[in-house]
């Protein structure tokens, strides 16, 4: 009986024994270069490696400079195959983000961005580069990948003066992704370039693939797709909320197809911003649906230069709502080229092309504007205004009005 008191006990500690161990090694930060079976995460000059799922979860709780102060966080997060993880939760000063054309699906939380208002928590460079990759999050909540400067202390804002506020999202696919993907928020002179990415069914309260809440930005979005992108709120796709300053926002061939959302503005809604923005070249709005603007609900200051708005339509069916097929204008909106063209509105909503409202301006200096219709089949003006809305004409097509 003694003996096998023994083995019994001896056997509980071996196994506690093993539980601790089986805990302490997925603390893998070493100061080796350590590539995993699904790539590695770099703090500095520390590598953790990728070896399953929960690795990243292990990863970002444990703090790879650790007791160093203020020392910035620098990951870089480097696929070599496909990748499931159950949450990507990161506090970074710089981010870069390889998937090398591997796709990444999160099970669960994606929240990439500072947590705190803290110098030394401020992403100043977030670079994520797909090679043609996916990254998927059906059940996050809330923003994804947060670009946050919330202090406008100019001496924190430049603790680390040699870095420089860069952003580049390139050749990837953002899809089924539940949440805002980029979440843009500054009181700073900040930049910010998407090229060649592909926002495929995401879905968000508003502005489910970029969300601007910015006192100063520059954003260029060239080569990209938003595709069936949708929110409960305003702005299907795109949400520009109080950019000044002389920010600007440029949309460069660029897609929005099959967007929509339950309030205003199909693909995008500005708000409250005197920012130029700019859709022009080949940027193509098509399918897109919202209550007012079915294509654009521009609040604030919309140019548009070229591009096509194409066969969106208003979602409402009551008398005097749904203004604006193509672009509902509530602040002041010129357009020098490009074309608005068979765009609708429901039988008892007005203005198939250009809706203009509430002593706002639209500015037309070029371009077509034509075809645009109500669905019962008759023609509706290509540009109309209500509630002292203005109209000046200085250059352009329009059609008739039937």
């Amino acid at each position: 009986m003694k003996k096998l008191m023994m083995a019994i006990v001896g056997a509980v500690i071996v196994c506690a024994a093993m539980t601790a161990g089986a805990e302490d090694v997925r603390d893998k930060w070493t100061n080796a270069e350590a590539l995993g079976e699904y790539g590695y995460v770099k703090c500095g000059e520390r590598f953790y490696p990728l070896d399953n799922s929960g690795d990243f979860d292990y990863c970002f709780r444990k703090d790879c400079n650790k007791n160093n102060g203020l020392e910035r966080k620098n990951y870089d997060i480097y696929l070599t195959a496909d990748y499931e993880a159950d949450n990507l939760v990161v506090d970074a000063n710089i981010l870069r983000i390889d998937l090398n054309g591997h796709n990444l699906k999160i099970r669960g939380d994606v929240t990439a961005t500072t947590t705190t208002t803290e110098a030394a928590s401020y992403i100043y460079v977030l670079q994520l580069r797909g090679g043609g990759g996916t990254i998927s999050f059906p059940y996050n909540s809330g923003y994804a990948f947060g670009i946050r400067f919330d202090n406008g202390d100019a001496e924190s804002y430049f603790h680390w003066p040699e870095l420089k506020n860069e952003y580049l999202i390139q050749d990837v696919t953002f899809a089924n992704c539940l949440g805002t993907v980029f979440d843009i928020y500054t009181r700073n002179n900040i930049s910010v370039t998407f090229s060649n990415v592909t926002f495929d069914h995401c879905s968000a309260e508003r502005g489910s693939c970029i969300y601007v809440n910015s006192v100063l930005v520059d954003m260029m979005v060239k080569g990209c797709s938003f595709v069936n992108c949708s929110a409960s709120g305003d702005g299907g796709a795109v949400y520009v909320n109080n950019v000044y300053n002389g920010g600007y926002i440029d949309f460069l061939n660029t897609s929005a197809v099959n967007c929509s959302a339950a309030d205003c503005g199909g693909f995008m809604y500005i708000n409250d911003s005197d920012a130029a923005i700019y859709g022009r070249n080949s940027t193509f709005v098509s399918g897109c649906s919202a209550v007012n603007g079915g294509g654009v609900y521009a609040e604030g200051t919309f140019n548009m230069s070229g591009g096509v708005i194409w066969k969106n339509r208003v979602t409402s069916t009551a008398s005097g709502i749904g203004k604006g097929g193509g672009i509902c204008v509530g602040g002041t909106t010129t357009m020098t080229g490009g074309y608005i063209i068979n765009n609708t509105v429901n039988r008892n909503a007005a203005y198939g092309g250009v809706g203009v409202y509430g002593n706002c301006t639209f500015n037309m200096q070029g371009g077509i504007i034509w075809g645009n219709k109500h669905n019962g089949g008759s023609a509706i003006s290509g540009v109309g205004t209500d509630n002292n809305g203005h109209y000046t004409k200085t250059g352009g097509l329009v059609d008739p009005a039937i």
